[in-house]
């Protein structure tokens, strides 16, 4: 399945939260925000990422925005809905 995730930099504080939970998806950049790490088969666009994830994956990505203090993590499901 294929989440859109989005990590708005201007309310990103850098706490790494999402990194220690998903850290296959997130890392932290020069500037200490978060950002999302792209494979090869992911589609980028402006501060979003497509992302082909398993329902695993895609539980750790919801828990990994929920975490974020700053709520600078969204997630969009693949119709459209926003779920995060």
């Amino acid at each position: 399945m294929k989440v859109r995730v989005k990590v708005d930099q201007k309310l990103c504080i850098g706490s790494g939260s999402c990194m220690v939970i998903a850290s296959a998806h997130f890392s932290l950049n020069k500037k200490g925000k978060a950002e999302i790490k792209q494979s090869e088969n992911d589609k980028s666009t402006d501060n979003e990422l497509v992302i082909n994830v398993s329902s695993a994956e895609k539980k750790q990505l919801l828990e990994a925005a929920q975490a974020c203090p700053s709520q600078a993590i969204s997630i969009v499901d693949e119709n459209g809905k926003k779920i995060y």
